[in-house]
C-alpha cells in the first residue's frame, strides 16, 4: 500500500490522468484501515474462541484429571498416579500459557484501538498484534495435542485431515 503514495508513483499516475495525489492518499488510507479491521476481527474472534470455548473445555478436562487422581488415591490399592499427575501438570502449564497469551493480546488490542493514525495502527498490528496472535495459536495448538478429544470444543486437526465418514 505504501507504494501508492511514493512520489514517483504519484507523479506517474497524475501525469497520465489516472489518479490525483488526493485520490491516491485516500486509497492508501482505505487500504490501511481495511488491513487494521481485518486483523482486529481475526484477533477478536481468536480471543472469543479461546476465552469462551477452549479455556472452559480445558478447565473441565483438568477437573476430570484432578478428580481421577483423587479417586485413585482414595482406593485402598497402591496405584501409580505419576502419569495422570504429569498430564494434569502439562494441561495446567499449557492452560496458563494460553491465558497469559490471551491477556496480552487483549491488552494490545485495547491499546491499538486508541491509535488514531492508520499507518501507526497498521504497524502495530503487523509488529505486535500478529506475533501475539501466533502466541495464542501456539498455546491453543499445544492444548489441542494434550486434551482428550471428548473435551475439545472444535474438530481436531487429526479429525479434519483423516476423519473420513
Amino acid at each position: 500500500a505504501t507504494e501508492l503514495v511514493k512520489p514517483a508513483a504519484i507523479e506517474l499516475l497524475e501525469k497520465y490522468g489516472i489518479y490525483t495525489k488526493k485520490e491516491l492518499e485516500a486509497r492508501y488510507e482505505i487500504r490501511l484501515e481495511a488491513y487494521c479491521k481485518h486483523f482486529k476481527i481475526e484477533a477478536e474472534t481468536m480471543l472469543e474462541m479461546a476465552n469462551r470455548q477452549i479455556l472452559p473445555a480445558v478447565v473441565s478436562y483438568a477437573s476430570f484429571l484432578a478428580k481421577s487422581i483423587v479417586d485413585m488415591r482414595e482406593t485402598s490399592i497402591a496405584l501409580d498416579i505419576s502419569a495422570p499427575s504429569a498430564m494434569l501438570k502439562d494441561v495446567s502449564a499449557a492452560t496458563a500459557a494460553l491465558r497469559n497469551a490471551t491477556q496480552k493480546l487483549s491488552k494490545a488490542l485495547v491499546n491499538v484501538q486508541k491509535t488514531e493514525n492508520n499507518l501507526a495502527a497498521a504497524v502495530t498490528f503487523r509488529d505486535k498484534i500478529l506475533p501475539l496472535m501466533a502466541e495464542v495459536r501456539e498455546a491453543a495448538d499445544k492444548l489441542e495435542s494434550i486434551v482428550d478429544e471428548k473435551y475439545w470444543p472444535f474438530p481436531t486437526y487429526n479429525a479434519l485431515l483423516f476423519g473420513v465418514e
